[in-house]
């Protein structure tokens, strides 16, 4: 619970998109660590899918309930932990100009069960939590996003 609290104060308090939620559980194996690393946009302009920078780059703040949800589900995959498996799972995301999720997948995964988990919790956390809306140029834009989410033995 300690550890649970501590996770969503760090969200709370304008963490970037940096940040090193760690997951919990009761065994006596090391915790398992999640983060998020540099976000790359792709705006939807003209029928194409455009690389571009939002007016205000979102932080996890402004979405602190959406990944609380997710990072609460999410569970390090008994396989992966067995094969000691860490990297970096890569999640392609399209959001609409109103912060709800409407599509995402995994781009680039790691195995062991890795990729599926984090775009299990990612889709658990659409249904219940909306992100804020991305602009560029002042207006709300629908976007494409790499959504990487880290996973780590410590």
């Amino acid at each position: 619970m300690r550890l649970s609290y501590l996770l969503f104060m760090t969200f709370l308090f304008g963490c970037s998109p940096k940040t090193t939620p760690v997951a919990f559980s009761n065994s006596s194996a090391p915790a398992p660590a999640f983060h998020q690393a540099e976000t790359v946009y792709y705006f939807f302009e003209d029928g194409n899918w455009i690389a571009g920078t939002p007016d205000e780059n979102p932080s996890t703040k402004d979405s602190a309930e959406f990944f609380r949800a997710m990072y609460i589900t999410m569970k390090y995959p008994a396989l992966a932990r067995e094969s000691g498996i860490q990297g970096t799972v890569i999640l392609t995301v399209i959001q609409d100009e109103t912060g709800q999720i409407l599509e995402s997948e995994i781009s680039r995964n790691l195995g062991g069960g890795c990729g599926e988990e984090a775009l299990k919790s990612l889709r658990y956390a659409a249904q219940r939590q909306r992100l804020k809306p991305i602009y560029k140029n002042g207006i709300p834009r629908k976007v494409r996003y790499e959504l990487p989410v880290n996973f780590s033995l410590n």
